[in-house]
């Protein structure tokens, strides 16, 4: 999988200091290092690799410790006595030692950085730019408390055997302070090797049943109800609905809201009407459109943007009138979208702000550690926008 990290302070430079305490395979091309933790790549630019395995040669020879005891010292992955460490760190300060984060965590037993999962990033997939924008808002809100940031990316259709993916070293040994995640299921089973690292954690994007963690995400229900009712104003009587398989709770309860929708106008829910897709593809999505003008539809719901541009070519192709023999509402908003014609009405979420809120979540987390369990968690669903255009 592929990933990469948020700049940190100084946007030219991407900034991530090495723990080698982990089982690690490090390539190195000119200043860009591939780190692999088990499933999860982390790629990070730091031109202050070479200078970081001098200096600790150097603060061996002032010190007179192995290059071992200063390595371990410094990123604090095996016990130095007390003594040896307070030699390390002197002999550090004197040569200028960076980065300062390793003395941080000597003496604080925080690393001062944050980890962001989310599923992987594909090419050509507009979808992308969601994750960007959460990104962002992350950085945004931890940039001005110097934290680091890492981020991590997932392949989200995994077989259930391989769902410990989250089962990490990097977790296990506590080098990040906490931990934001878009999880890849509604099941607790999936993160509960998380949750007994005892790492601060909050959700994003997308929650977990029945369980006891902050999240801040979209308020996906009636964002989802609010355009099948778009639809049902318009008198439309058979609105199908096309999403992605139920495994998320974005993806479930966009499915609420629309059939709580039809249920409310009075309309039958048809299950020859509703089209589950295993990927996000245009293939699939013009698949779903083919098969439901056969069914009589005069209305869809599409859940997915990446669905949505399948079925909208193939309305096109077999020459629908798109608003006026079909109505056809989206969920998120791109550019894209009211660049066709007809111009697309869709559901618009705030991933920057989902992401700036989700980072504060973390870190008033982190300034409070010792909060009972019994604590009520901070569960934050975000307004979402009905974006009116032509298309319904």
């Amino acid at each position: 999988s592929l990933s990469f990290i948020s700049p940190c302070k100084n946007h030219n430079k991407f900034v991530v200091h090495p723990c080698k305490s982990f089982s690690l395979t490090t390539t190195i091309f000119s200043t860009i290092i591939i780190m692999k933790v088990k499933r999860l790549t982390f790629i990070y630019l730091d031109d202050s690799l070479s200078r970081e395995i001098m200096s600790i040669r150097e603060i061996a020879k002032i010190t007179g410790l192995s290059t071992a005891t200063v390595s371990h010292a410094l990123n604090g992955t095996k016990n130095v006595s007390i003594k040896n460490k307070q030699k390390i760190l002197e002999a550090a300060k004197s040569i200028g030692y960076r980065p300062n984060i390793a003395a941080k965590v000597l003496k604080t037993n925080r690393s001062k950085t944050i980890a962001l999962v989310i599923p992987r990033v594909e090419p050509m997939k507009t979808t992308n730019y969601f994750y960007m924008d959460i990104i962002a808002g992350v950085d945004a809100r931890f940039i001005n408390d110097g934290y680091f940031l890492i981020i991590g990316t997932y392949q989200e259709a995994l077989e259930e055997k391989s769902r410990s993916l989250f089962s990490l070293e990097i977790l296990k040994n506590r080098w990040v302070d906490g931990l934001l995640l878009v999880p890849n299921s509604m099941d607790r089973s999936s993160i509960m090797e998380i949750k007994n690292t005892s790492i601060p954690l909050v959700l994003i994007d997308r929650r977990i049943k029945d369980a006891n963690y902050d999240f801040v995400v979209s308020d996906n229900e009636n964002g989802a109800y609010n355009a099948v009712q778009l639809m049902c104003q318009k008198n439309r009587k058979k609105i199908a609905f096309v999403g992605s398989m139920l495994r998320t709770s974005a993806s479930y309860e966009r499915y609420l809201g629309y059939a709580r929708c039809l249920n409310e106008y009075g309309l039958n829910i048809d299950k020859n009407l509703i089209i589950y897709n295993e990927q996000q593809s245009i293939e699939n999505g013009m698949n779903s459109a083919a098969h439901l003008l056969s069914a009589g539809i005069d209305g869809i719901f599409v859940s997915d943007n990446i669905l949505l541009m399948g079925v909208y070519r193939h309305l096109k192709q077999r020459g629908i009138q798109i608003g006026k023999d079909i109505s056809l509402v989206g969920y998120d908003d791109y550019e894209w979208m009211q660049d066709v014609d007809p111009p697309i009405t869709t559901v618009k979420q705030n991933p920057f702000k989902m992401g700036y809120i989700a980072a504060n979540v973390l870190i008033e987390r982190l300034h409070n550690e010792m909060v009972s369990k019994s604590e009520k968690r901070q569960n934050l669903f975000l307004n979402t926008e009905l974006i009116l255009r032509r298309s319904h």
